[in-house]
Parts: C-alpha cells; structure tokens; sequence
C-alpha cells in the first residue's frame, strides 16, 4: 500500500520539461485543437463505434456526455499549456489510466485508439495548413509532445492501477484457497466423525440382526410349535371357534416369521458386497419363470420375453429383483381369467432399460410414492397377501447399482414396472 502511494504521487509529480520553441509548438496545437476537437472528437467516436471493445463502451456513453468530456480535457489543456499548471490535466491522465484497467482494457487497445487520432489530425491538419510546412511541423511537434507526455502518465496510471487489481485478485484467491484448506481439514473431520458413527450405527445394525436372527425366533417357533400340538393333542375336543383361534395363532406367527425374514434381507441387502459380471438377464428370468411355475397353474399364465442386452451387475441381487417383479405381477394379475406378463427392454445414452408389463388390477398413480417404501402397501392384506417390503429391497438393490426404478399403472389396466442398469 505504501508502494503504490509512493507510485501514485511520482505520477502527479511529473512534469514536462520544455523549452520555449516546445512552449510555441504546444501553443499551436492548442490553437487548432481549440478550433477543431469537437470535430476530430466526433470522428473518432465513428471510428471507434467499430471498435470490438471500445464499440461497447461508447454506445453507453451519449453525445452530450462526450461533448462534456472534450470541453473538460481542452480546459484542462489550455490551463496546463497557457498557465504552466499542468497537476489538474494529470490528474485527468492519471483518472483515465486507471479507468482503462478497471474496465479490463489491454493496454495495447488504447495505441489504437492513439493511432486513430493521429490519422484523424493528419487528415485535419492538410486541410487547415494548406502545405505551409513550418507550421505543419510546429504543428506536429506539439502535438507529438503532448501525446508523449499524455501516453507516460496514462500508462504509469494503467499499470500501477492494474497491478494492484492483480494484488486484490491474487489476495482474494489466497483467502479463498485458506479458507478451502480450513473447509478440508474440518471436512476431513467431519468426515472421521461420521465414519465413526455409521461404523457404530453399523454394529448396532449387526447387533440388531443377531437379535432378530435368534431372540425373536426363538419365542416364534415356541408359539408355533405349542399350537400345533395343542391343534394335534385336542383334535376333535376343540369347539369351531377354539380351533379358529388356534388357526388365527399359527397364521399369524407364519406371516411375523416371513416378516422378519424381509427385514433381515433388507437390512442386509445395503451392507451385502457386490461382484457385478457380465451375465444374461434373458436366461435369469427364464430360471425365474421356471422356479414360479412349480407354484401355480401355468395354464393361466402367457408369457412373453422380448430379446434382452446382457448386462454388468451382481447376479444375486438382479436375480432377487427378477423373481420379486415376476411374483408380483403374477400375484396381481391372479384375479385375471388368464395372467399376461411381457418383459421387455428400452435404452437411453447412458442405462439400459427393463419393463415387467401385466395386465393385473393396477393402482392409482397418486400412490406410486408410496409403492417402494418399507410396509407400504397399495392394496388390503385380505385381497393379496405380502409383506410390504418386497419393493423396498428391489429399490435398494438397483440404486446399489447406480439405477432407478419406478412404475406406471392404471386401475383394473395393469402396471409396468421399470428399472435401468447403467451400460
């Protein structure tokens, strides 16, 4: 900061140094410029309206405005070249140099502005001299002298205003670059904090397994296996609405024992390691169709599998979620006189797509939010029975594999049920 105040007041300190055949050639020129910058002024800006850059500035600048601008620097001037008080004109200069920096003009862009006007003088000067060489040369002379002097003050302005900008530019970015530094290393933190928590949420998860594994199953296996021999010791002495409730009672431990199943495999299912191979899906429904068949009358059922790409994925789970779309379609279409299921494929850039068509009862469409999350159900346990975690395992499954899946549906039309594998 010291620097550039040092720097700034050598600029004002400047001054030309001349001598008086200089003095009578500055003079000159004030005279004609006196009599014709508000004409080189207008022509200029023509020019400049060209200008890639200076074209821009210009149109925001109205005439009156330059008008303004030329009176002030021709004051300026006169005040500078008649009365030797040359601080108010380089306080001008000085205003300019910084100005063009601030804009982010190249230096160089200003020579062509210079060169501009110089051609617009010559222009001038031959109409007005009429070839009187002493006083085209005198004329020349001061203008050259004031350019000169103009152009060193403006381009000390311009580049001690720009290296500054570069400083405040640079300065800027070092913060930034601490503050990034300072962001990373609480982000590392945060980081090891998180790791520590999720390895605890971990265990507890396993812990929570272990529990469900074997501290429910055992009491579950003691209430099913106590009713059935009561069922087995009391058959024939049991009134019909004490075998009801003994009924009710192995049922309902059946359907706690295929719940605890489905969380368990949901719980595992984000935590099991995957080994994607390039593998058929085409043959995997297939073994699907095969393994559904054995449970259920494939006279009801017509089957069609479109031609399907291979793809790159953990067999296993693409394999849970082939049999849960199939069960599910052929569970939905049951009520159907007969089950029709079309599987097929689409593709986009950068995912292959697989559909499970059936023309089952369907569902309405402002539900579909809830049809992937865990115990959501579409539809009563009385009219088709399930858990309500089949999909939210087909969710977890696919989103492991960087896919999305979703369903379109119509009452009583049937659903179509989608997932995508990224190619």
């Amino acid at each position: 900061m010291l620097c550039d105040m040092l720097n700034s007041n050598l600029i004002r300190g400047l001054r030309p140094k001349l001598s008086p055949s200089d003095l009578a050639a500055l003079k000159s020129f004030l005279d004609f410029n006196k009599k014709h910058s508000l004409a080189i002024s207008e022509a200029l800006r023509n020019v400049l309206l060209e200008h890639p850059k200076f074209g821009q500035i210009l149109k925001l600048q109205s005439q009156e405005d330059q008008v303004k601008e030329n009176q002030i620097s021709l004051q300026l001037q006169e005040e500078a070249i008649e009365k030797g008080n040359w601080d108010p004109y380089t306080e001008h200069l000085i205003e300019q140099g910084s100005t063009y920096a601030q804009m982010g003009l190249a230096f160089n862009d200003w020579f062509t502005v210079i060169a501009k006007y110089r051609e617009l003088m010559q222009l001038f000067i031959g109409k007005e001299m009429n070839n009187n060489f002493d006083k085209v040369a005198r004329l020349w002379d001061g203008t050259n002298k004031l350019i000169d002097y103009a152009m060193s003050v403006i381009s000390e302005a311009y580049f001690l205003e720009k290296n500054k900008l570069i400083a405040e530019e640079q300065q800027k970015k070092d913060e930034a670059i601490l503050q990034l530094n300072e962001l990373n290393n609480t982000l590392e933190k945060r980081v090891q904090e998180r790791t520590a928590n999720l390895k605890a949420a971990n265990d507890e998860l396993e812990s929570f397994s272990y529990s469900v594994s074997h501290d429910l199953r055992t009491p579950l296996r003691a209430i099913d296996g106590f009713s059935k021999v009561l069922v087995k010791n009391f058959d024939g002495q049991l009134n019909d609405t004490q075998a009801y409730y003994l009924g009710v009672i192995v049922e309902s431990v059946g359907k706690m024992s295929r719940l605890i199943d489905d969380l368990l495999s949901f719980s595992k299912m984000g935590r099991i390691k995957k080994s994607e191979l390039k593998f058929s899906l085409e043959e995997l429904i297939q073994e699907g169709f095969k393994e559904l068949m054995q449970s259920i009358n494939p006279e009801r059922v017509e089957i069609s599998v479109n031609p399907l790409p291979d793809i790159c994925a953990d067999r296993g789970m693409i394999k849970h979620v082939v049999n849960n779309l199939l069960s599910n379609a052929v569970k939905f279409s049951s009520t159907r006189e007969k089950t029709k299921i079309e599987i097929g494929s689409l593709s986009d850039t950068d995912n292959h797509i697989f559909y499970v068509r059936d023309n089952g009862v369907g569902f309405d469409m402002q539900y579909a939010h809830k049809l992937f999350g865990i115990f959501q159900r579409l539809h009563a346990e009385d009219e088709f029975e399930g858990t309500g975690v089949g999909l939210a395992i087909v969710k977890r499954i696919i989103q492991r594999h960087g896919g999305e899946v979703w369903a379109e549906s119509e009452i009583e039309r049937g659903t179509t049920m989608y997932f995508s594998i990224p190619k």
